[in-house]
């Protein structure tokens, strides 16, 4: 019951929150929409899964910019823990299109990212369990002071999306379809 009233008492809903929750809102949608479709393709099943799980991501940056409490930094265990996955599915989606390519190293990737993800996730949350909280007043969101491993995720995030490019640049030379 006390953690209810911390969080009705210190809820402040504005334009960052409100801008949180339309993407939220609509990349849930986008992937449910592909989720619920019929005799769809492994592709749009990745597509789906990808945008569903950005939703998901969006959703902990509500918290973020309507929660004005130091446990509001706890978003940052939702976020940490579902942007490589995220990006591991747009991966995932570029093999995919428009048919699988490349299966050995689609899934070494696969593997791969889903052990580094959940590692870093387990990893992040023992580091930040107990770490000080600080405000962030340019951003105005409360967020934890555990800036190495904050960095080394940000290193894991990055590596993904660079993945995730030359995936799809190799890909688009190597489609010589319409598609």
């Amino acid at each position: 019951m006390e953690l209810f009233k911390i969080v009705i008492e210190n809820i402040y809903f504005n334009f960052l929150g409100f801008g949180s929750l339309l993407a939220s809102i609509f990349t849930l949608l986008a992937g449910l929409f592909f989720l619920n479709l019929k005799n769809r393709s492994k592709s749009t099943t990745r597509l789906g899964l990808l945008f569903f799980t950005m939703g998901l991501f969006n959703s902990f940056y509500v918290m973020s910019s309507v929660w004005y409490h130091p446990y509001a930094a706890f978003h940052r265990w939702g976020t940490v823990a579902l942007i490589l996955p995220a990006i591991l599915f747009g991966a995932q989606w570029v093999f995919f299109f428009p048919e699988e390519n490349n299966r050995k190293i689609r899934k070494f990737l696969l593997y791969t990212q889903w052990t580094i993800s959940i590692t870093l996730s387990l990893i992040f949350f023992y580091t930040t369990w107990n770490a000080p909280k600080k405000f962030h007043f340019t951003g105005h969101y409360w967020d934890f002071d555990a800036d190495n491993i904050s960095r080394i995720v940000g290193i894991a995030i990055f590596s993904y999306i660079l993945i995730f490019l030359i995936a799809g640049i190799i890909r688009s030379i190597q489609i010589k379809t319409q598609e």
